[in-house]
């Protein structure tokens, strides 16, 4: 009689199921195991792959540094944890930057 299988053990049995060429339902016959168990576990897998990521954090500090002679003093420069340095206008687009963080926090 075929059993239910707890969601560790289905997300497993999922994986080992993508690596042969039978239908889910032929897979968890093979194993003991109800088609359903399966079935669901691979459902939340899928919803749980769509769900909308949050956004990455930037822990940001300004400083105003000493105007130096040569420098620019209409850009500020943000340097990120990751010691990426990004120098910006004064009158920067605020959507245009936050986009651009998004981009870089993903590489």
């Amino acid at each position: 009689m075929p059993r239910s299988v707890p969601a560790e053990e289905a997300l497993a049995l999922l994986k080992e199921h993508s690596r042969s060429d039978v239908s889910l339902a032929a897979f968890a016959r093979s194993k003991g195991v109800k088609p359903w168990s399966l079935y669901n576990a691979r459902a939340a897998e899928r919803r749980r792959a769509m769900r909308p990521r949050p956004e990455p954090f930037f822990e940001l500090r300004l400083e105003e540094p000493a105007p130096t002679e040569g420098a620019d003093a209409t850009l500020i420069e943000l340097v990120l944890p990751s010691g990426l340095s990004l120098r910006v206008r004064r009158d920067f687009d605020e959507v245009a930057l936050r986009r651009l963080l998004g981009v870089l926090g993903s590489c």
